[in-house]
């Protein structure tokens, strides 16, 4: 699990802002689909990526937040 995420976050660094969030929310729907807990800090490693990422473009970082926002309640349940 580890190794998929870190190759998730390789290659996410290498997409443009539509492809992430595709990205993104396709983990959530596989999250959803498999009901597989992943480790907090894995996924606010790849939040905190992200949040930089976008927070450089402004225009962004409104759909950034609630890709985020969604993530986060995934962990949490």
């Amino acid at each position: 699990m580890k190794s998929k995420l870190k190759e998730i976050k390789t290659s996410a660094l290498n997409l443009d802002e539509k492809d992430r969030i595709e990205l993104l929310q396709s983990l959530v729907e596989s999250l959803d689909r498999n009901k597989t807990l992943l480790y907090e800090d894995e996924w606010l490693d790849i939040a905190r990526e992200r949040e930089v990422n976008y927070k450089a473009k402004k225009s962004s970082s409104t759909s950034w937040i609630e890709i985020k926002k969604e993530l986060n309640k995934k962990i949490q349940s």
